[in-house]
């Protein structure tokens, strides 16, 4: 007799086929339940878009909706990549505007520049200027946005394609509690993957500084601004963290920020190393100019808001500070009465950060312990 017969005649067996028969009923009736439902989301998706789309289209309070603003030196290499990367996007190309300001270029960047300007006259405004550095060229691209939301993308990066209606989408969203919102950076070329803090854009939300402070903001570059909330231009004097000087005055002024988790900033690592962050670090202003205009700025822009110095902004502070001292060897190019500027600085503003906030971090324990014994003068300049 076979296996089958001998259930057949047993309880068990009716009693696993009628169940059976009575769940695969069911499932069937979900799955026909899921269908309907799936037609009727797609329906609703493609509602919203119409409803998008004719937001967009009415949405004319400003000659266009985005100012991309590109400061551009020396990549011819990769300024097509960026550029296409704005002209695809899924967003009305009448709604963009894109400035490029040449920053004295040499080699065939102001031909490409031009060959989209000649396809694209609607959109392209191009300046050639003598070389002025970044913050320079920035502020002189501000002289000619007409967007309502900015972004200051750099010419060898990229934004996904669908960068722009999302975060328009969520600027209306969000509503006028916030100024600024933010994207997820991650690296492509000579590294792959997520830049810092990546894994914190779980979702789109609105950050509130206060209750999540633990968050530096330190890239322009992958954030959109209200251009009515700019309330000034870059420091021009900075060589580099001009964009997070900023950045962090405009979050300050409300105290929070949007961020999104379905988008990305395509942040580009040359092989060459000769990137703005790269060449900058072996300028001498990087140093103590640097953590006057910028660290103590941050310092005393924020106290005047808050009475003290948030632990947002120390945050900041921290992340900017914990590259300077795990690449400590760079401070060579500075003189001994420099190197005893700089560190003085250091210890001037290490005095406005909670040890906890230091212990808290996710790096080094090693690079932690020289923070904090520095702080509390219990090592030298040597010690570093």
């Amino acid at each position: 007799m076979s296996f089958e017969k001998i259930l057949n005649k047993s309880n068990s067996y009716k009693f696993y086929k009628n169940n059976y028969l009575s769940l695969s009923e069911k499932i069937n009736d979900y799955e026909c339940e899921l269908k309907n439902l799936n037609i009727e989301l797609d329906n609703l998706k493609s509602d919203l878009d119409i409803f998008i789309n004719r937001l967009i289209e009415n949405d004319n309070d400003y000659q266009f909706i985005f100012s991309v603003i590109i400061a551009l030196y020396n990549t011819e290499l990769y300024l097509k990549d960026a550029l296409d990367s704005i002209i695809n996007q899924s967003f009305p190309l009448d709604k963009i505007q894109i400035i490029l300001i040449d920053d004295g270029s040499t080699d065939n960047s102001k031909k490409i520049c031009e060959e989209y300007m000649e396809k694209y006259p609607n959109n392209f405004v191009y300046i050639y200027q003598e070389n002025k550095g970044q913050a320079n060229a920035r502020n002189n691209g501000l002289n000619y946005a007409k967007g309502k939301y900015l972004n200051f993308l750099d010419s060898d990066d990229k934004l996904e394609l669908n960068t722009l209606k999302e975060v328009y989408c969520h600027f209306i969203k969000f509503g006028e509690e916030i100024d600024v919102i933010t994207i997820p950076r991650y690296f492509f070329g000579a590294l792959n993957g997520p830049a810092p803090n990546s894994e914190k854009y779980t979702k789109n939300r609105i950050v509130d500084i206060e209750s999540e402070y633990d968050f530096p903001q330190v890239a322009i570059n992958a954030s959109f601004i209200r251009s009515d909330s700019l309330h000034e231009k870059f420091d021009s004097r900075l060589v580099i963290s001009e964009d997070s000087l900023l950045l962090n005055k405009t979050i300050l002024n409300k105290g929070k920020f949007g961020v999104l988790g379905n988008v990305k900033y395509l942040y580009r690592k040359r092989e060459e190393l000769n990137s703005t962050i790269d060449t900058k670090k072996t300028q001498k202003e990087y140093f103590s100019l640097r953590m006057e205009i910028y660290f103590k700025e941050l310092i005393n822009y924020s106290s005047e808001i808050y009475n003290h110095v948030p632990k947002y902004i120390q945050s900041v502070l921290i992340y900017d500070l914990y590259w300077l001292f795990k690449q400590k060897t760079e401070v060579n190019i500075l003189s001994d009465d420099e190197k005893k500027e700089f560190y003085n600085h250091i210890f001037d503003v290490m005095q406005y950060i909670e040890d906890e906030l230091i212990l808290s971090q996710n790096f080094e324990e090693s690079v932690k312990k020289v923070m904090i014994k520095f702080k509390h003068g219990e090592c030298d300049f040597n010690g570093l």
